[in-house]
């Protein structure tokens, strides 16, 4: 028991640990970029614990550090004269059915956000949802033996609609399988005895 408290304990001071490193990391970002340009930044004090992708350079304007530091990290920035607001952007959910042209939905296409790659399956009812970050998104719907459709959507709100999958027209040659029982075996093979007529009589 006491060697289970012990763990937990150290897993929480760890985690406390990795989360300031995190926030100093971000802090320093914001206070360098500050001091470079001029500017002041306004944001939540939650931002601060999204670890920041780089730090800013030298030689780049503030865009090019804004981009640098904060794309990847889900943090939206804004200039205003010599503010710099940051924010997080909403998230909206996409969801709908995935159908083939009888109107029979279809078990496990795969549903893929282009832009972010991140991607879901349609369930046993053909319906799938994603939530991402507002703005515009290109979803690629693919299923085997269907083309392949690509959706995009502006998510300025959750958005639900049906996608319609056509069978490919695309088939597969004929193949032909030839077998020789008399062929002589080049692996084991489990159950196969061969008898003469004789045995067979017997």
């Amino acid at each position: 028991m006491r060697i289970v408290l012990t763990l937990l304990l150290f897993y929480v001071c760890m985690s406390i640990k990795v989360q300031q490193q995190d926030m100093t990391e971000m802090k320093k970002a914001i206070d360098l970029m500050q001091g470079m340009y001029g500017v002041t930044f306004v944001y939540d004090s939650s931002l601060v614990t999204a670890k920041p992708q780089a730090l800013p350079l030298t030689g780049n304007s503030l865009q090019e550090n804004l981009k640098r530091i904060f794309d990847g990290t889900g943090i939206k920035w804004e200039i205003r004269n010599e503010y710099v607001l940051l924010f997080r952007p909403d998230h909206y959910t996409f969801s709908g059915y995935v159908c083939e042209n009888s109107g029979e939905t279809l078990i496990n296409v795969t549903v893929l956000d282009l832009n972010t790659l991140k991607g879901t399956l349609s369930n046993e009812h053909g319906f799938f949802s994603i939530t991402l970050p507002e703005g515009k998104h290109k979803f690629r719907f693919s299923y085997i033996g269907y083309q392949d459709v690509v959706k995009e959507v502006d998510l300025s709100s959750n958005y639900k609609g049906v996608i319609y999958l056509k069978e490919s027209s695309t088939s597969l040659k004929e193949v032909v399988v030839v077998a020789d029982m008399n062929a002589p075996l080049r692996t084991t093979q489990t159950g196969k005895v061969s008898l003469t007529t004789e045995q067979l009589n017997t």
